[in-house]
């Protein structure tokens, strides 16, 4: 596959559409056990459950926009949320889960979306994943339409 000069708005519509209704179903099925949800055995498989849904969720936007130019032109290697999805997504899958470092983006934790620290686990929560979302689309528009 040839690397992504642009995606158009349709595509980035649909990407966000499909990661809304993720969401939405992940918290219906947190409201439907709202009564149980303090003991103990739930709470851990909730938590449990949802670094795992939301590590995941990210790989899945990340497919959905996949095959973007990763050069200074395009992507940049400014440590842009761009490049954070990027980095956080290769951690997952090629680093057990730990953030990795990568030589050619400047992915600081200070002024990242995640404040990750290269070693750190990722273990996203809805949170950090609508934070990550809500900086990565907006950048994609800007440097991909």
């Amino acid at each position: 596959m040839l690397g992504r000069k642009n995606y158009a708005a349709e595509e980035i519509d649909q990407a966000k559409g499909a990661l809304d209704r993720q969401v939405s179903a992940d918290d219906q099925l947190i409201d439907a056990i709202s009564g149980v949800a303090e003991e103990p055995k739930v709470k851990a498989a909730c938590e449990s459950f949802e670094s795992q849904f939301f590590n995941n969720l990210t790989l899945f936007l990340y497919r959905y926009l996949v095959h973007r130019l990763p050069g200074a032109d395009f992507e940049g290697k400014d440590g842009n949320p761009l490049n954070e999805v990027r980095i956080v997504c290769d951690s997952l899958i090629t680093n057990k889960g730990k953030l990795r470092a990568d030589k050619q983006i400047k992915l600081a934790p200070e002024r990242s979306v995640l404040k990750l620290k290269v070693g750190d686990s990722i273990s996203l929560t809805e949170t950090g994943f609508d934070r990550l979302t809500r900086a990565f689309l907006p950048e994609l528009k800007r440097r991909f339409s």
